[in-house]
């Protein structure tokens, strides 16, 4: 290599590191609080799994979780960039003070001419979740950023009972807060914080009834 073919290579890498870019072009870093929620809750119980997970590889490979753990992401209008999936890694991240994490743009809808065409689209795609624990929310009561997140408790007893063989993990988004208010409206809060066995339990027998089978991930009787 030439001394000035070395100087070129030396001058990109330092460009590359400036604008947040990686040695993988699918990939750039990003602060966490740059990146936009399209969901108002996730499950605090699921968050501090993940933020001991993160802790353990804090103390050398943690650079290889984080990208696997790449965030994807839709551009809206002002280039912001609104997740679109991994709100409970995002939230354990920002639990275990990480200041940046890796992102890969999946959509580009930043040439929309605003908002409200860009929630529209966002909707229209499936690519948000506008409640909050069971109720109705709009577009502008998402949070600001992951710190604005708050508990759904169904949302953790939603993936335990997933995880017992109540339903199938399926490609359909947000498929845990379908089946979190399926359960919000059969099983008590309390029960599942004081009986966590019996609700599950219950919970198992639920998701087998009629009246779950229009949810993704059903498996029927």
């Amino acid at each position: 290599m030439t001394k000035r073919h070395f100087l070129f290579s030396l001058v990109s890498l330092f460009v590359c590191l400036a604008i947040g870019k990686t040695s993988d072009p699918t990939l750039a870093t990003i602060s966490i609080k740059d990146l936009h929620p399209t969901q108002a809750a996730v499950g605090f119980k699921e968050v501090e799994k993940k933020a001991k997970k993160i802790m353990k590889k804090q103390d050398g490979n943690i650079d290889n979780y984080l990208r696997k753990e790449a965030v994807p992401v839709v551009l809206g209008p002002g280039n912001k960039k609104y997740m679109i999936d991994g709100h409970h890694f995002l939230a354990a991240a920002y639990k275990q003070k990480v200041d940046k994490v890796y992102y890969v743009v999946v959509d580009d809808l930043s040439n929309l001419a605003s908002e409200q065409l860009f929630w529209g689209k966002m909707i229209d795609m499936k690519r948000v979740y506008l409640k909050r624990n069971g109720q109705a929310v709009q577009p502008a009561d998402l949070p600001k950023d992951i710190g604005g997140m708050v508990d759904d408790p169904y949302r953790t007893f939603a993936s335990e009972v997933r995880d017992k063989g109540g339903f199938k993990k399926v490609s359909v988004p947000f498929i845990e807060f379908m089946w979190a208010d399926y359960f919000r409206d059969l099983i008590p809060l309390k029960m599942i914080l004081e009986n966590p066995k019996k609700a599950v339990n219950q919970a198992l027998i639920l998701s087998r009834d009629e009246k779950a089978s229009q949810l993704p991930g059903y498996l029927g009787r």
